[in-house]
């Protein structure tokens, strides 16, 4: 029986989405349509004097993808193809990640949400959904709280806004330096280790990390949360129509944050994926590409 480890939803996940999203077969687990996805185009912008890189892809009422700490745009490109047939959806790299620039700021969560603010300015997007996965969902919570009048709706995808509490074998694995360290972080951020485990994929995770330059943005952002910042503890001014969608099996963001975030939105709907850990994307595909369409399609 695996252990669970016990941590908040600090959502500081991760190079795992991009570093998998092929070799997990994610394209072939997108639900099929006679009708073929608009072509997801890469494209920049400059925000505050930075590029950043994003994703775009379909047309309709706008749909930001936010990605994790660590991660990049591409964790969402199966999702975009399964939602831009209606909408048009956005996937920036944030500021320090990606293909986006990286300058030597002091991260913190509320860094993340100001850029995102800048970005849909300069895109003219007065409004949009936003759609966060770990701390994707911690930003997209502090820019609901923020500037309400901006989010039309809201999907917290394994991450909420609520104060970190982590494990110290989660935190060790998150800034893995090894192979080994990488192998671990895989098994804990997947329900089906046999699947998803193996060298290869420790190895390419590995390799990422390295190639990624991100090291610095994400030591920053966990080290942001000892100084109390980039949290909150109540969710309940938020207003705008909220899903929250969580793996059952989640040893990286437990479950009983979705919960918490269910009580405190008022009106809020959770959907627990059965047999999956932090990565439904990678783990339920099918469902939480039908969890998405069902929620923000009109």
């Amino acid at each position: 029986m695996r252990r669970r480890i016990l941590a908040s939803t600090a959502g500081l996940s991760l190079l795992l989405v991009g570093t998998l999203g092929a070799s997990a077969g994610l394209a072939a687990a997108r639900p099929i349509s006679r009708h073929a996805a608009p072509r997801i185009e890469n494209r920049t912008v400059s925000v505050f004097g930075m590029k950043i890189h994003y994703l775009e892809a379909g047309r309709g009422a706008p749909v930001i993808l936010l990605h994790g700490a660590g991660g990049t745009a591409d964790a969402w490109r199966a999702t975009m193809s399964a939602l831009s047939r209606s909408l048009r959806v956005l996937a920036p790299d944030q500021i320090g990640f990606g293909a986006s620039d990286k300058p030597p700021l002091d991260y913190t969560p509320g860094t993340l949400v100001d850029f995102l603010g800048k970005f849909m300015t300069r895109l003219d997007i007065d409004r949009a959904s936003l759609v966060g996965h770990a701390t994707g969902g911690r930003v997209a919570c502090l820019f609901a709280l923020a500037r309400p009048e901006r989010v039309d709706r809201l999907v917290l995808v394994s991450g909420t806004g609520f104060k970190p509490n982590m494990d110290p074998e989660v935190l060790r694995a998150l800034n893995f330096g090894t192979l080994t360290g990488a192998r671990r972080l895989l098994e804990l951020a997947h329900f089906n280790d046999d699947a998803h485990v193996t060298d290869e994929a420790a190895e390419e995770m590995f390799t990422r990390r390295l190639r990624s330059g991100a090291s610095y943005a994400l030591g920053r952002i966990e080290e942001s949360y000892g100084r109390g910042v980039g949290y909150v503890d109540d969710l309940s001014p938020i207003k705008a129509p909220t899903l929250i969608l969580w793996g059952q099996e989640d040893e990286i963001a437990p479950i009983s944050a979705a919960h918490r975030a269910k009580r405190q939105i008022e009106g809020s709907r959770l959907v627990i994926f059965e047999r999956c850990g932090h990565l439904p994307m990678v783990e339920s595909p099918a469902k939480l590409e039908r969890a998405l369409r069902e929620f923000l399609l009109p």
